[in-house]
């Protein structure tokens, strides 16, 4: 129980951060709570189910809006034809187009990581290798102006988003440094990231829930039940710290305390 209320709130509080909550999750349960890799790759994706429940709370509006729009009529698939596209209509495509690359990039990403078979120590190393390579993307962002979704943003942050399966490349701090590369401006930047996430959190809890990756215990129950309180809490103040402050440094520091780990 005590595993479960731990990681249950390391992933509500970190999810909204672009610090890797998979990769910080999978550090505490290989570290503290002996578990194995491939433990740790499915329970650790299958803990945002919680934090997806209280993003859909938190951008309700948005979800309002495109659950219209793609109601199945005509007109929707219009949608990916139209020359003159509205703000949601643009959306809307951005978020099938990026959920569909993420699943290209992703799931034989996902598959091939089950069959690795590293000791914990090197599972540690490579894991802050990766938070290092978060951090230093999170240093080198650039800022951006443009608030209007163009038609390849889609395309480029699905591909980013997809490689954040590897635990320690955080999924919103690569999909947000892409976007701001691309010159989206941040608070649009940081929008974009998360109603991007909810289809492939949704489908992703879905896979390791029915292939029975993930069993519905009650520790399991208690995990997302709590970081879905504590996602709930913490939503609205962390994405304003998150595109006020740059956590690069942090997630290189996390990275380099792993390695070290790995190496004692």
């Amino acid at each position: 129980m005590l595993e479960a209320l731990v990681v249950g709130a390391i992933q509500g509080i970190t999810e909204w951060l672009p610090i890797s909550s998979q990769g910080i999750n999978s550090l505490v349960m290989i570290k503290f709570f002996g578990k194995s890799f491939a433990e740790v790759l499915s329970v650790s994706l299958a803990l945002h189910i919680g934090t997806l429940f209280a993003a859909l709370i938190y951008f309700r509006k948005d979800i309002v809006n495109l659950v219209d729009l793609t109601r199945v009529k005509p007109s929707f698939f219009s949608v990916f034809f139209k020359k003159r596209k509205t703000e949601t209509e643009r959306l809307c495509l951005f978020i099938v187009v990026g959920t569909f690359f993420s699943l290209l990039v992703g799931i034989p990403l996902f598959f091939l990581l089950e069959k690795i078979n590293f000791p914990g120590k090197t599972i540690m190393i490579l894991i802050g290798v990766l938070l290092v390579v978060t951090g230093i993307v999170q240093i080198s962002k650039k800022t951006g102006t443009r608030k209007k979704i163009e038609n390849k943003d889609g395309f480029v942050v699905g591909i980013a988003q997809g490689f954040s399966v590897l635990p320690g490349l955080s999924r919103s701090g690569l999909t947000l440094a892409t976007l701001l590369f691309r010159k989206v401006e941040g608070k649009q930047a940081l929008r974009l990231s998360f109603l991007l996430s909810i289809p492939i959190v949704f489908l992703l809890g879905v896979f390791v829930l029915l292939t029975q990756r993930v069993l519905l215990t009650l520790d399991f129950l208690v995990a997302v039940i709590t970081s879905f309180v504590f996602g709930l809490i913490t939503i609205s103040l962390l994405m304003k710290i998150a595109g006020k402050i740059n956590f690069g440094w942090f997630a290189v520091f996390i990275g380099f305390l792993a390695i070290l780990s790995g190496f004692l």
